[in-house]
């Protein structure tokens, strides 16, 4: 169960609403689900995203741009909050793909930001899916972007890099990625992105836990598992 300290408000820079944003004090990682690229599924463990959607104006906002106020300073209000407490929108695809292309020259990062999740979540019809759906023109153009902000002397772009060429169908230059050790906290989905590499598999998948058994091997793959989770943990949705 996830508890909240609090909640902030702010002002859309558009048009002037009120926004707020629960402040989450706990949450717990139980029933997680991990994927391959990146992603991962915490039902108790909500996101908490920095760029999202004014629902009176549709704008996109980061919030870290946004000052923080104590008491509304208009009547305007964004309607019914939602399950957690907040009131704005999370963004959809195509607003993923509109912002990076009406801002160009943001900053690296951001857009690294952005684009990272216009993968995430346009894979996501695609992670129970029982059918391949490939990847749309403007995804794979996103993904040929994407590319350009990843360093393959950082071990986890490395890693997300040879997910996208796998996700792309380029499947030697996957390989290649892939063929230097990684740190060990990786590892585990290394693995994992190598075997769907080798058979030539382009789906997003979902990195699972090893069964418990009492063998040598098995007992070697639930260590890698769990440094897996515990870096996955101590990251920063990039």
């Amino acid at each position: 169960m996830t508890s909240y300290t609090s909640s902030s408000l702010f002002n859309c820079s558009s048009c002037g609403g009120l926004i707020s944003r629960m402040n989450p004090a706990s949450g717990n990682t139980f029933g997680v689900r991990h994927w391959t690229d990146g992603w991962w599924d915490a039902p108790w463990l909500p996101e908490n995203p920095p760029l999202v959607k004014c629902r009176l104006c549709d704008e996109l906002l980061w919030f870290e741009d946004l000052t923080e106020i104590t008491e509304p300073t208009c009547s305007n209000t964004q309607g019914d909050e939602s399950e957690s407490g907040d009131s704005f929108n999370m963004l959809e695809l195509p607003d993923y793909f509109r912002y990076s292309d009406s801002n160009p020259d943001i900053d690296p990062q951001r857009m690294r930001y952005v684009r990272m999740r216009a993968w995430r979540k346009g894979n996501d019809v695609r992670r129970d899916s029982d059918s391949v759906i490939p990847l749309s023109d403007t995804e794979c153009a996103n993904l040929e972007a994407l590319i350009s902000f990843l360093d393959e002397g950082d071990d986890y772009d490395r890693l997300i890099k040879a997910e996208i060429m796998r996700e792309l169908g380029r499947f030697s230059e996957a390989a290649k990625l892939l063929t230097k050790p990684f740190d060990l906290s990786m590892g585990f989905a290394a693995v994992i992105i190598r075997k769907l590499v080798e058979v030539q598999d382009v789906t997003v998948a979902e990195i699972k836990q090893p069964s418990r058994t009492t063998s040598p091997l098995t007992k070697t793959w639930g260590l890698r598992w769990s440094l897996f989770v515990k870096w996955l943990k101590s990251r920063v949705c990039p």
